[in-house]
């Protein structure tokens, strides 16, 4: 009887933890996903901004600015909570930047989170799974909705 009622506990406990972190996420939503591209030899940067009603894209190159390109579209089809899943955000607040690329004419990309109450930036988190899959999901959504060349 004992073991029932501590399994009970146990049980409340757990699911107590779910909840609240369901609330937690409610109260603290995704307000924007970006993500940035910069450096390279000519000095070109790219970036993409995605909020609940808006898409923006921006194009430089350091080189040529009449190759530059700013873009505003309405977003109805992107939901932010499918570039990153709520529960993730804690873990992608704790990733660590990856090293920089840009001293041998490299890249780097950023991603950045922001919610209404906090801003998360993180640079060349290569080995990091959310980070992967956020910036897999923004390069498709830039490619498919900006770019054309």
């Amino acid at each position: 009887m004992k073991y029932l009622i501590l399994f009970a506990l146990i049980l409340i406990s757990c699911s107590q933890k779910t909840e609240n972190q369901k609330i937690m996420n409610n109260q603290n939503p995704v307000k924007s996903v970006s993500i940035a591209t910069f450096g390279g030899q000519m000095g070109y940067s790219i970036s993409m901004k995605i909020t609940k009603d808006s898409l923006y894209y921006d194009f430089n190159i350091a080189m040529d600015s009449t190759k530059r390109k700013h873009i505003e579209k309405p977003n109805i089809v992107y939901k932010l909570e499918d570039l990153i899943n709520p529960d993730n955000i804690v873990r992608f607040s704790r990733v660590k930047d990856g090293e920089s690329r840009q001293p041998v004419d490299g890249t780097d990309m950023e991603i950045t989170i922001e919610t209404d109450k906090d801003k998360y930036t993180v640079i060349n988190a290569w080995d990091d799974e959310v980070w992967q899959k956020t910036n897999k999901k923004m390069q498709d959504i830039m490619y498919k909705e900006f770019v054309t060349e």
